[in-house]
């Protein structure tokens, strides 16, 4: 199953945030997994992990305290997220 992780500075989410969002970002692996129900299975193993960092703690070329976030989405290893799903071929066809 998938795991997402998310790297941002502390202060860039709203307080009381992390729920939702690692909910909605789980939901998301599990729409581009091509996951049309997701059960319980799905739903207890599937995990985002939001690593709040001090500000200070994130830097770019331009600056010792970015405003980046950094996503990684890990999935098994024959999972393709880029690939269209044969299933939804019929998506977008005119006749």
């Amino acid at each position: 199953m998938p795991m997402i992780d998310v790297y941002a500075p502390a202060d860039l989410f709203p307080a009381g945030t992390d729920g939702r969002l690692g909910k909605e970002l789980t939901m998301a692996v599990l729409r581009a997994e091509r996951v049309a129900t997701p059960g319980p299975f799905h739903l207890n193993n599937t995990a985002a992990f939001i690593h709040r960092m001090d500000p200070h703690a994130v830097h770019t070329a331009a600056t010792d305290s970015a405003r980046t976030v950094r996503v990684q989405v890990i999935t098994h290893c024959n999972q393709d997220l880029r690939r269209p799903n044969p299933s939804q071929s019929h998506l977008g066809d005119t006749h």
